[in-house]
């Protein structure tokens, strides 16, 4: 008997390790033109002021917003004249509308309408907690503001195990940089 409920404890430690390990961060979709909503706004379900950058929705010439939602889950590119959509193990969950409260660390992006289009067009990205605030930055794309979509997945699952900008020894893809002109005198 001790031996079939040490079975059935086991098994269940198993099965509630295995549900643990599923939990996946969050990336909030913001509609464009989502009437008030900002990240800075009173009553904002962000807490504090987040990290706020741009960026570039796929690879190629042509993005549309299936791939740069496969790109989001993933953290990874496909290139549009390859196909456009990556493939591969999901790392962040893709949620559209924000809820009154989100868990940090958690993105919030806009994504290009439904179809195909020219890739020259940046959507807005915002980091939320984890002490991101200021300016995105990214190894990825060099420009201060600018950063890839496959940034954002692999960035939250860094910080949601607990890495800190540039503060500790495993870096996260993008860092947030303060801005002369962002901080109040």
């Amino acid at each position: 008997m001790r031996r079939i409920v040490a079975a059935g404890l086991v098994a269940a430690g198993f099965l509630g390790a295995s549900a643990t390990a599923q939990a996946r961060p969050t990336i909030y979709v913001i509609e464009p033109g989502a009437v008030g909503w900002s990240p800075y706004r009173p009553g904002s379900p962000i807490n504090g002021a987040p990290a706020l950058g741009l960026y570039v929705p796929g690879a190629g010439g042509t993005v549309s917003r299936a791939a740069a939602i496969a790109a989001l889950r993933r953290g990874k590119v496909e290139n549009a004249a390859l196909g456009g959509r990556a493939s591969g193990k999901i790392l962040a969950d893709v949620v559209f509308g924000v809820p009154d409260n989100p868990v940090e660390p958690a993105a919030y992006v806009t994504l290009p309408p439904s179809g195909t289009h020219p890739n020259t067009t940046r959507y807005l990205v915002a980091i939320a907690g984890a002490g991101y605030h200021g300016i995105l930055t990214s190894d990825s794309t060099r420009v201060r503001g600018l950063v890839s979509v496959a940034d954002i997945a692999p960035t939250l699952v860094a910080l949601e195990q607990g890495a800190r900008r540039r503060s500790t020894r495993r870096r996260t893809p993008m860092r947030s940089r303060i801005c002369a002109s962002l901080t109040r005198a």
